[in-house]
């Protein structure tokens, strides 16, 4: 990423990644060298990862549809590619967090403010002659909401998450019932 001039400052943007895998969760930025933020160590892989553009589109002035994203780490050795595939699974947490950077003190200059949150879905690798790449798309929440919940008001799916509760047992002969409500 190049560094901006602002208001007399060295600048640079970067970016953050929480990558929760079968393992436990990784911590990613895009700079070089270990990176201390929130309680966790970042791992620096600069030019090796990417993070495609995170948007968000208006269908209509108040409708928004949220787009999936892809997380992209490459140079993964040959050899490894099996077994960091084997560490990735489904519906899994990812956050991507875009900072500032100030070059001349060192320091976080702004942020890092969240960008990008999700789950993960499958990996697709993509195999070199010598090293290879992984991307995983990630699926942002509001991507979940079009699908059908696959859920319904019956006593049997109640009981899915609550065995003692009888709440629900006259909602199939409500259909049959032809009186007044409130009467």
């Amino acid at each position: 990423m190049r560094s901006l001039s602002i208001a007399g400052r060295n600048i640079q943007p970067f970016i953050l990644c929480n990558l929760e895998l079968l393992s436990g969760f990784v911590y990613i930025w895009s700079g070089i060298g270990d990176f201390e933020w929130n309680g966790n160590t970042y791992k620096g892989v600069g030019t090796f990862g990417s993070v495609s553009p995170i948007t968000l589109t208006a269908q209509t002035p108040d409708q928004a549809q949220a787009n999936n994203f892809t997380v992209t780490l490459s140079g993964i050795p040959s050899d490894l590619l099996s077994g960091a595939l084997d560490e990735v699974r489904q519906n899994k947490r990812c956050a991507v967090y875009l900072g500032m950077w100030d070059m001349d003190s060192n320091s976080i200059a702004s942020g890092p403010l969240l960008c990008g949150l999700g789950n993960t879905d499958v990996p697709t690798p993509t195999d070199g002659a010598e090293t290879c790449s992984i991307s995983i798309t990630i699926e942002t929440p509001l991507v979940g909401l079009g699908r059908a919940s696959n859920r319904r008001y019956t006593m049997e799916d109640q009981k899915r998450d609550f065995p003692a509760d009888t709440g629900l047992r006259y909602v199939s002969s409500i259909q049959q019932w032809s009186g007044k409500w409130g009467s």
